[in-house]
């Protein structure tokens, strides 16, 4: 008998269709912006809503050039460039303001760090600028107060960089001769793709949960923001421009932000920093074009040297706490997406394979195929294997699942990965997905 739990999924998942365009009033933009005096950096939180600013952090200790989301999902993490030292500031949410708790430095005179990300595994990485002649991803272990270098791009900084939902693949923006789109996968050796090259100073990147691909923005004012497929094999490079009468002597853009808790009629709103000025448009995933509504909703920041720019809460990753061995065949599996998601229903599933994943309401898509294991972590056939895959998020948005490799199952498991992804669900946005996680996979035995 198909039991309750997947009779609620396949409905979430296929059949609702329809639902009233909303923007989520949590919704929040947070940019960093260099300052008026040498080594100023300043933090803002901007309401989508209304557009009303809000200063978060001062800070006189260096330049703000990355920023990102730290691993609770609640307050920020910065790469920074100071007199002498390069490095990340951890910061947290202290009432109204913004305060530093933790602060990891390394002297790092020959480069600067231009961007930060967390990886499935929990380590930050940045991405440099170029010293003896190429620039570089870096590592910082949780715990561990030393950079370790990952790889280097001779002739290319490493100007912004994403953690790729599928797989967890780095997807890389270099800049050097010209900007550069590349996938690159830290874990097998020569994995470097190229998804776009030929292309001009890169901002921004970021990736449309949607089609899989990436947006791009740059200093071309001829192509200011971009389209570029997820594989190497998939060559559509896509160019944007703006209207005349919206930007009348063209520009480049600073950032890029992606709502994707905001989905009106299979539009989501697609947030672009030009200087002080912040414009709201639309993306359509299904047609991939860029729509510009009328009028064209703009709030101004109180700078014109903006550095970077997310939506606030926006890391939804499945992390891993731990890696399976032989001894102990299971893994824990931890769901940290912070306040904003409390006390929303989640589904956890499984399976043996990505492709061709499953098309969810609203032309949204979940990497996990639908197979015979997809169906019984869901049905709660295997609750041996699979505890924790249903429930609530709880007041601080957290969630704590394991899955275990049953005895007797080496032999049909050996080898083989299996892929772990989820949903949140809320009845109050379009299609009632609040959001997708990306997919993790894990090897048992």
């Amino acid at each position: 008998m198909v039991g309750r739990g997947i009779v609620s999924l396949i409905s979430i998942l296929f059949l609702v269709t329809s639902a009233p365009g909303q923007t989520s009033t949590d919704t929040k933009l947070i940019v960093t912006a260099l300052g008026a005096t040498p080594y100023q950096s300043l933090l803002f939180s901007v309401d989508t809503k209304n557009g009303v600013v809000t200063t978060l952090f001062n800070d006189p200790q260096g330049n703000f050039l990355g920023l990102g989301m730290d691993s609770d999902n609640v307050g920020y993490v910065v790469a920074y460039e100071g007199k002498s030292v390069a490095g990340l500031h951890f910061l947290a949410q202290k009432g109204a303001s913004t305060s530093i708790v933790q602060t990891e430095r390394k002297l790092n005179p020959e480069a600067k760090f231009n961007c930060v990300n967390l990886t499935s595994e929990g380590a930050w990485v940045v991405g440099t600028g170029i010293a003896q002649g190429a620039g570089r991803i870096r590592s910082l272990i949780p715990g561990d107060g030393s950079f370790h270098d990952i790889d280097n791009f001779p002739g290319y900084e490493v100007s912004c960089f994403l953690i790729e939902r599928t797989r967890a693949r780095f997807i890389l923006a270099l800049n050097g001769q010209d900007g550069v789109v590349c996938s690159y996968d830290p874990y097998i050796i020569s994995s470097r793709s190229i998804l776009a090259s030929g292309l001009g100073r890169i901002t921004d990147l970021i990736q449309d949960p949607d089609s899989g691909g990436y947006l791009v923005s740059t200093r071309d004012k001829k192509a200011p923001i971009l389209y570029v497929g997820a594989q190497s094999r998939d060559s559509v490079v896509k160019t944007f421009t703006f209207p005349i009468s919206l930007f009348p002597t063209g520009t480049g853009v600073d950032a890029l932000a992606l709502d994707t808790r905001n989905d009106s009629g299979g539009k989501r709103n697609l947030w672009v920093l030009v200087s002080d000025r912040l414009y709201r448009i639309e993306w359509q995933a299904a047609t991939r074009t860029l729509v510009f509504p009328s009028p064209v909703i703009k709030y101004t920041l109180p700078t014109k040297q903006p550095t970077a720019m997310i939506m606030e809460g926006d890391r939804d990753f499945l992390l891993t706490s731990n890696k399976p061995d032989k001894k102990k065949p299971e893994a824990i599996l931890s769901l940290r997406l912070g306040p904003l998601f409390k006390d929303q229903t989640y589904y956890l599933g499984a399976s043996l394979a990505v492709q061709p994943g499953i098309v969810l309401a609203r032309g949204r898509m979940i990497n996990l195929a639908p197979d015979p294991l997809f169906f019984m972590s869901l049905t709660g056939q295997l609750p041996m294997m699979f505890e924790e895959f249903t429930g609530s998020t709880g007041p601080t948005g957290e969630v704590t699942g394991r899955i275990t490799g049953p005895k007797g199952w080496e032999r049909v498991l050996k080898g083989l990965p299996i892929y772990i992804a989820g949903i949140v669900i809320d009845p109050a946005v379009p299609g009632r997905v609040r959001t997708v996680t990306n997919t993790v996979g894990l090897i048992l035995f």
